[in-house]
C-alpha cells in the first residue's frame, strides 16, 4: 500500500499513535481497502494453505480471539501475536498496538501465565 498511496506512511504514523482504531480500520475508512484483506488474496493467489491465507487475512482482526473456539487458526493467531509483541518490546520498548486488546486470550490459548510472559519478554529483549 505504501507504493500505492503517497500518504500511507503519515497513515501507518497516525494508527501507531492512536492503538484504539486499528491500522486495518485506519486503511479502510481511508482508502476503503486494508492490507490484509490484500495481503490474503496475494497469498491466495500463490496458493498458500487456507489456514495461513485466514490469519494473513485475520492478523489484525482484535477480535478473532475474544471467543476461543480451540481452532488451529486461533492457535496460529496467538502465536503471531506474541511474536508481534516480543519484537515491539525488543525493538521499540512499547507493547504492540493490539497486545491490550489480544493479550488475555493470547496467553490462555498459549497457556503462558504472567510470570512466564515476563520472562519471555526479558529473555527476548535482551538477546541478541
Amino acid at each position: 500500500m505504501a507504493m500505492k498511496y503517497n500518504d500511507y506512511q503519515q497513515l501507518l504514523d497516525n494508527a501507531l499513535t492512536t492503538p484504539e482504531i486499528a491500522l486495518t480500520q485506519a486503511e479502510e475508512q481511508h482508502y476503503g481497502v486494508n492490507h490484509a484483506t490484500i495481503g490474503y488474496y496475494v497469498a491466495s493467489s500463490w496458493r498458500l494453505p487456507k489456514d495461513v491465507c485466514q490469519i494473513i487475512l485475520q492478523h489484525r482482526d482484535r477480535n478473532f480471539i475474544s471467543e476461543l473456539n480451540g481452532s488451529q487458526e486461533q492457535d496460529l493467531f496467538a502465536v503471531l501475536k506474541l511474536s508481534e509483541q516480543l519484537i515491539s518490546m525488543k525493538y521499540s520498548d512499547f507493547s504492540s498496538a493490539d497486545w491490550p486488546y489480544v493479550q488475555e486470550n493470547v496467553c490462555k490459548i498459549l497457556a503462558i501465565d504472567e510470570a512466564t510472559l515476563q520472562s519471555l519478554v526479558s529473555e527476548f529483549t535482551v538477546s541478541t
